[in-house]
C-alpha cells in the first residue's frame, strides 16, 4: 500500500493504526507499504488505476463525488470477471470475505494480533520513518533499503536487511513499540499460518 494518510493513519499523531490497516489485521491480512515516493514499487495498483481510467474516467462524464461513489462497486464487479483478472498476481493466501464476513466486520475495530510491514530507505542521518517517527539503524548502512516489521501482538518493531537477493534477511535492530490499546487476537475463522515472505523489492 501506500504511505498516504488514509492508509497509514495520519501524518499529524505518531504511532497510529489506520482505518484501512485495523480490517486488515482483524481479517489476518498483513499489509505491506512501499517506499515514500515510489509509486512504480506498487504495479498491481498502477495496473489497477489505469484499468480504472479506461473503464471510468474515459468512458463517462461523473458529476460528482456521489456518481463516482455508485459507480464503484459496478467497476469491482467488472474487474472481478475481467478477462485480465486471471493473469493478475495474487499473493499466496489470497481470498475474498464472505457476504456474511463482511457484514459481521465491527463498526469500531480495536488492534488485532498481527505484522504490519514497511520497506524503507535509510537516510544519510540513518534513520527510518514510518507513522509519523524517525528510528535509527546502524550507520554504516546508510543509503540501503531496509523492510521494518512492527509485531502487534509482541509490541515491538524489528528492523531487517538484506544484503544480497542471495542472502536471507538479518535482523538488525529491534524496537519496543508500546500500545496504548490491547491487542486482541484474531478470530478462527481469519487465523492464517505464519510464515516470512522473501521480498523481491528489497534490492
Amino acid at each position: 500500500m501506500y504511505n498516504d494518510a488514509a492508509f497509514c493513519g495520519g501524518y499529524q499523531l505518531q504511532r497510529v493504526l489506520g482505518a484501512c490497516v485495523r480490517p486488515c489485521l482483524y481479517v489476518g491480512i498483513e499489509p505491506s507499504f512501499i517506499l515514500f515516493r515510489e509509486p512504480e514499487c506498487n504495479g498491481l495498483v498502477e495496473r489497477l488505476h489505469g484499468l480504472w481510467n479506461q473503464v471510468v474516467w474515459n468512458q463517462r462524464r461523473l458529476r460528482g463525488f456521489a456518481q463516482v461513489q455508485r459507480t464503484q462497486p459496478r467497476f469491482r464487479a467488472w474487474y472481478v470477471t475481467h478477462e485480465a483478472w486471471p493473469t493478475t498476481p495474487r499473493p499466496a493466501g489470497y481470498r475474498i470475505l464472505t457476504a456474511p464476513q463482511a457484514a459481521a466486520l465491527p463498526e469500531a475495530l480495536s488492534i488485532t494480533a498481527g505484522r504490519i510491514h514497511f520497506l524503507r530507505w535509510v537516510t544519510p542521518d540513518g534513520t527510518i520513518r514510518l507513522l509519523k517517527e524517525l528510528w535509527r539503524v546502524p550507520p554504516r548502512l546508510e543509503g540501503h533499503y531496509f523492510w521494518a516489521t512492527l509485531v502487534t501482538y509482541e509490541q515491538r518493531l524489528r528492523i531487517y536487511y538484506q544484503p544480497a537477493t542471495d542472502r536471507l534477511m538479518r535482523l538488525v535492530k529491534e524496537y519496543p513499540w508500546p500500545l496504548s490499546e490491547p491487542v486482541q487476537p484474531v478470530r478462527l475463522s481469519f487465523q492464517r499460518p505464519l510464515r516470512w515472505r522473501r521480498m523481491s523489492t528489497m534490492l
